[in-house]
């Protein structure tokens, strides 16, 4: 079967969150084995030019910390991001307390773009929570909560009413600075703080993973994502009624996900569906 996904040219960068497994400098030597340089360090924020295994006080579990990219670019960071998974997945594991997220380069973008980015994400997070657990949707996450006053079972009204307020407020910001705080806080589902400071756009949607396909696929949601908010000018709420695989078809096109990532992304949201209704029929 042919693979159309649209090939990667963005810079960005991701951080795995682990625990349950050995300790951080067998993550660092597991990755070193496989031929990508680690180190391990304390917290952080710095940039480096090698993976990072740090810790991090948030998570539960046996020998915790976070896998930290360097700065990655197109296929090829691609390709070292699944290198590094390989390797960590070896020796450690994730828990229900762990998250994955995904920084996207956004330095060559005017500020009316960038907006335009946050504007897509909120119009299209109802449909990009269906394909995460749901230990993530909407308010679920501690961590990575949604900015919108909404559920899974708010109408479209209700959805597109939200929009409105939070496009009046991203439209007022007049410089990088305003719109990296529009939302309060680093700790929602889109981290803007590092817009001015760093040139990017922090994803923190996802539950913790080192599975290759699962990291892969999303990181190419989120630079579509990115990518398809260059191609309008302005972009203003529009409500959609539409509900589960139909909505997600709609907003892959908006967001150009195509091929085996599209694929990839309707069986997740199809089977956490079924999972759902299996629930529901035993509970």
């Amino acid at each position: 079967m042919q693979n159309n996904t649209s090939q990667i040219t963005r810079s960005f960068g991701v951080e795995f969150e682990f625990a349950g497994g050995q300790s951080r400098t067998n993550v660092a030597a597991a990755i070193n084995a496989k031929g990508v340089d680690a180190h391990v360090e304390g917290y952080n924020h710095r940039t480096q030019r090698y993976w990072k295994v740090v810790t991090d006080a948030s998570l539960r579990g046996r020998n915790p910390g976070e896998l930290v990219s360097p700065i990655l670019t197109g296929e090829e960071g691609i390709v070292e991001m699944k290198k590094a998974l390989d390797a960590t997945s070896d020796v450690t594991k994730v828990n229900n307390s762990c998250g994955f997220h995904c920084h996207v380069d956004v330095r060559d973008m005017s500020l009316n773009e960038i907006k335009n980015v946050v504007k897509l994400f909120l119009q299209t997070e109802d449909a990009i929570d269906s394909v995460l657990a749901p230990s993530r949707r909407g308010r679920s996450s501690r961590w990575a909560p949604t900015a919108m006053n909404v559920n899974g079972n708010s109408s479209a009204d209700r959805r597109n009413e939200e929009n409105k307020r939070w496009f009046g407020m991203i439209n007022a910001c007049r410089t990088h600075e305003q719109l990296a705080t529009v939302f309060g806080t680093r700790y929602t589902k889109l981290n803007l703080f590092n817009v001015a400071s760093r040139g990017a756009i922090e994803f923190r949607s996802h539950q913790g993973t080192l599975n290759q396909a699962k990291a892969e696929h999303w990181v190419r949601l989120c630079v579509a994502l990115v990518e398809s908010a260059r191609q309008y000018r302005f972009i203003r709420p529009r409500k959609s009624t539409k509900r589960g695989i139909a909505r997600l078809t709609d907003v892959f096109t908006t967001l150009g996900v195509k091929g085996a990532c599209a694929k990839f992304l309707k069986e997740r949201a199809q089977s956490f569906t079924a999972r759902g209704r299996r629930a529901a029929q035993v509970s």
